[in-house]
């Protein structure tokens, strides 16, 4: 396959999409100053390849394709602009997990694009629109909601998304469809394990400027922006402080777990009562990455506490798998067969425990938080479990933030 360079034309067409980038910057900064203030912390990198035939984002840069953009008319680049930032904000790269990743990358630019029509944005001719009946919904409700046949049908056929989709570990040296190869130097796609923390420091430090010219952020702004800015514990430090804070009495003491000495947690064993515990995984569209790290790590907690019965539940819409185990039938150290993979609804688990498990002391779920979860809280305390992009699914519960990528 032959490959060539942008040309003299096409370069001169960068350089005049990098003068409207700059202008498109400011416009935005005006505009909408928070979104502007993440575009002043972004690079704007003009390009002519055929990897990207729009734009794109690798939470670090904007990348625009400089023939697609200078056509655009001034308020629809700004519109393209804000359309990226805001899949940064959502970390939509990295939320797609194990689902259709076409599909999925149509619900990103629904959810992403109903905003800026929300917000009067010019908008370009073609974006997809969720229909007004799913005018809340997040890109996993509209991917449910969209992997059913009749629903896509009302797209008209237009199943193109407004920009290029690239995640971690996808090979940028696949072109697009065409019998002219371009291979532009300046489009250097580029991720890292620390990229969703960096994208979570850049939010930070742009809602800290926003406050302190504007005062607080808009209250829907704040309810997006305010769970990246919380800073965070170690997640396996707050899965000890749970599960060793709900039985800070009547157990007698043994010396110290040293499954845990190297990580600097000095959890001593403990010896008498059971401890029942619950550990809920949601297998829908949205399980996340190192589920096995995580579920070893919860499992050398609830074995420092010598008699126990741990109960693994798996739920996407409706329960798919329980399994208990005891000291004398412990939990496998192999990889979890994970069943289910449809919608989500964490309200199973509650009532299958309510009804089959009343000895239950804590209850662990891992989740995105995207689903329906019972209106009251049980009687015994929940952690939720959540990636960056995840959401509290109720308003009761603590919270253990999880890393997106390696845990």
């Amino acid at each position: 396959m032959e490959v060539r360079k942008p040309n003299e034309y096409e370069t001169e067409q960068k350089s005049i999409a990098a003068q409207s980038l700059a202008r498109d910057r400011v416009t935005l900064l005006i505009a909408q100053p928070f979104i502007g203030m993440l575009a002043m912390r972004l690079g704007m990198v003009p390009v002519w390849d055929s990897r990207c035939q729009t734009a794109c984002t690798d939470g670090s840069s904007v990348f625009v394709h400089a023939g697609f953009y200078n056509h655009l008319k001034p308020g629809q680049r700004v519109m393209l602009l804000a359309h990226e930032i805001w899949h940064v904000v959502y970390l939509h790269f990295l939320r797609r997990e194990n689902r259709d990743r076409g599909l999925f990358n149509i619900a990103c630019d629904m959810e992403v694009n109903r905003m800026l029509k929300e917000n009067g944005m010019e908008m370009i001719s073609g974006c997809l629109l969720p229909p007004p009946w799913h005018s809340t919904e997040n890109a996993e409700q509209l991917y449910e909601w969209l992997k059913k046949e009749e629903n896509r049908n009302e797209l008209n056929g237009k199943e193109e998304c407004l920009d290029e989709h690239y995640e971690p570990g996808d090979h940028i040296n696949s072109f697009a469809k065409g019998n002219e190869k371009i291979f532009d130097a300046d489009f250097q796609v580029q991720f890292s394990k620390d990229t969703a923390e960096s994208i979570r420091e850049m939010i930070n430090d742009a809602r800290g400027e926003y406050v302190r010219k504007y005062g607080n952020l808009p209250g829907d702004l704040e309810k997006i922006v305010a769970p990246l800015c919380k800073p965070r514990i170690n997640w396996r430090e707050k899965l000890a402080q749970f599960v060793t804070s709900c039985f800070n009495g009547g157990r007698r003491w043994l010396p110290p777990n040293r499954r845990f000495v190297h990580q600097g947690l000095y959890l001593q064993s403990r010896r008498g009562t059971r401890l029942n515990a619950v550990v809920a995984l949601d297998t829908s569209g949205s399980t996340i990455a190192g589920l096995d790290l995580f579920v070893a790590e919860i499992n050398g907690l609830i074995r420092s506490f010598g008699e126990y019965e741990l109960t693994v539940i798996q739920c996407d819409a409706k329960i798919q798998s329980v399994q208990t185990y005891t000291p004398d039938s412990p939990m496998p150290e192999k990889q979890l067969k994970i069943r289910g993979g449809g919608g989500t609804d964490f309200r199973p688990v509650f009532s299958y425990v309510e009804k089959n498990l009343p000895e239950t002391q804590i209850l662990i779920y891992l989740t995105d938080g995207y689903g329906d979860a019972p209106k009251t809280s049980p009687s015994y305390p929940v952690l939720w479990c959540l990636p960056d992009f995840g959401k509290a699914p109720a308003p009761w519960g603590e919270i253990c933030q999880l890393p997106t990528q390696k845990m």
